[in-house]
This record gives structure tokens, C-alpha cells and sequence, in this order.
């Protein structure tokens, strides 16, 4: 059995069935993982969803902001709904794959070969047995009946007023780190980085940040790793915790810096669905399968 997990496919199905051609991809005995944001821009969102639910529990993708938008618009309070998401909603399956989406988790931790999937990053600071709880949290919250409010509520402080979600949501800046002791705040909503507020946004939309995880409030996915705010990428600030340094961390939605190879870290977004190639990570050899989607745009 080999595990590949795929970048950002944005409704790129042709590319997806190349890709796992290239592969040899087994279905029954390999399993594929998705870095989220497999929906919309591309105008195959709703093959690529009915071609990963097919796989079953061999299939997994986490949360990204475009599965967010989708349900934002499915829900009614998204301001636009984009022309490649409409197949989704008028679909005769329409609600088995929005039930589907609305399930996914926002984190896939497989400790066996110390992998960690996220579509966007961790703040620096914290460690990750916090990221879990708070991956579990986000999927607890969305799958209740107050999901749909919350996540109304967590467009309105990203999307329409960011100033306020710097301001509301920035952590705490008296240095201390996360650990499985007593949290370093009063777990309010909107209280610093314990906000389910301040984690959905981490975990979907997160690219640069300070080093306790304060947010940048300009956000523009064509900017490289610089920033005219003083801010780094994510993943270039030190991660506490004995197992971090020999985590893999597998991320995507941020197509501008075309992927990322590093021993422990590895960006899988390298623009397929905007001419660039579609990229999977296989976990058991290590190595990274990527192809072109140049003559697919």
C-alpha cells in the first residue's frame, strides 16, 4: 500500500485521473490524501469530489477555505457564489457531497510515519498536540447545528473586516508557548489563539505570521515568501515540542512560491489548475510525483 497525498487540485479533474495514472494508483489498496481546496476555479469540482468519495476510507482530505466557501455558499451568506461552484449546488447529489464536505477534518496526523497534513500551516507556536485539539474542535463545531452561524461569523471577521481579526485574534504576546497544561488564556471566543475564530483561519488560510503566531492583515496568495509587514512564512520560525523537528508537515494553498522541498517540509500547491503541475507527496518512499497541467487550462 502507498499513501500519496495531493496538492491544491481546484476542480482540475483531468488532472487529478492523470496524475493517478502516473501513479500506477491502485484503487482498493492505495489511499489518497488531499491537501483540501480540491473545489472550485477548475471546472471539474464536482467529478473531482465524487472521484475521492468513491475511494471510501482510503480517501482523505482536510478542510481547506474553498470547501469553506462552498458551504458558505451552499448556506446562503457568501457574497458572490462562483460560477465553478454552481454545479455543486444544483447537483442531484447535491447533498450527500456537501454532507461529505461539511465532515472533513482540518488536520491529518499520522503518527505511524509522523506525517501531518494541513492546508495552510500551524502558527509557529504552537505545539502539536494543541493543533490536533484544535482540528478536532473546528470539525466538532462545523458538524453541529452551529456550524453554519460560525462559520457565517468567521467570513464576517476574515473576509469583510481583517483589521479585526488582527486585532481580535492575535495571541497573546507574553511568550508562552502551548503545551498539555492549563491554556495561557481564558478560552472566550475571540479570545487570542485560543479562538476557534483565530484556528480556522490558521488552518485554512494561514501564510505568513509572527513568531506567536500573529496574523498578517493584507493577504494576497500571488505574494512570494516576503512581506512589506515584517512577517515570515509559517514554517520558518523554530516549532516547540521533542517531536516537531521530525514531523513532515504537508501543506498547500499558496501557489506563489510554486511548491516547497525540504527534508520535514513539504508545500504541494504548485498552481495546476492556472497552467503549473499537479503535485502528490508519497509518504511511505518520501519522494514527490508531480505532472504538468500546462495543456489544461
Amino acid at each position: 500500500m502507498s499513501t500519496y497525498v495531493v496538492g491544491d487540485i481546484h476542480g482540475n479533474h483531468q488532472g487529478l485521473l492523470n496524475l493517478l495514472s502516473e501513479l500506477e494508483f491502485r484503487p482498493g489498496r492505495d489511499r489518497l490524501w488531499c491537501v483540501g481546496d480540491i473545489v472550485n476555479r477548475g471546472p471539474g469540482s464536482v467529478d473531482c469530489i465524487q472521484t475521492i468519495m468513491s475511494l471510501g476510507n482510503l480517501a482523505r482530505c482536510v478542510m481547506g477555505n474553498h470547501e469553506l466557501l462552498l458551504l458558505a455558499c451552499a448556506w446562503g451568506f457568501a457574497e458572490t457564489v462562483p460560477d465553478a461552484l454552481k454545479p455543486v449546488l444544483t447537483h442531484p447529489d447535491s447533498r450527500s457531497m456537501l454532507s461529505w464536505v461539511r465532515e472533513l477534518p482540518f488536520l491529518i496526523h499520522d503518527r505511524r510515519h509522523d506525517v501531518l497534513v494541513v492546508h495552510a500551516g500551524l502558527p509557529p507556536h504552537w505545539r502539536l498536540s494543541h493543533a490536533r485539539k484544535q482540528a478536532k474542535r473546528l470539525r466538532n463545531i462545523m458538524i453541529s447545528p452551529e456550524g453554519p452561524e460560525f462559520l457565517r461569523e468567521a467570513f464576517a471577521r476574515s473576509h469583510n473586516a481583517p483589521e479585526r481579526l488582527h486585532e481580535e485574534l492575535a495571541p497573546l504576546t507574553d511568550g508562552a508557548r502551548h503545551d498539555d497544561g492549563p491554556q495561557h488564556n481564558s478560552g472566550a471566543p475571540g479570545c487570542g489563539d485560543n479562538s476557534p475564530y483565530y484556528a480556522v483561519h490558521a488552518l485554512t488560510m494561514l501564510r505568513r505570521c509572527g513568531p506567536l503566531g500573529e496574523l498578517a492583515v493584507k493577504r494576497d496568495e500571488f505574494d512570494g515568501p516576503g512581506s512589506d509587514e515584517g512577517l515570515e512564512p509559517w514554517f520558518e520560525y523554530p516549532r516547540p515540542g521533542s517531536r516537531a523537528k521530525k514531523t513532515h508537515y504537508v501543506f498547500g494553498h499558496w501557489a506563489a512560491l510554486n511548491g516547497v522541498e525540504r527534508r520535514y517540509l513539504h508545500g504541494l500547491d504548485t498552481g495546476c489548475v492556472r497552467g503549473g503541475s499537479l503535485t502528490a507527496y508519497e509518504i511511505e518512499a518520501d519522494r514527490l510525483h508531480q505532472i504538468s497541467c500546462s495543456d489544461m487550462t
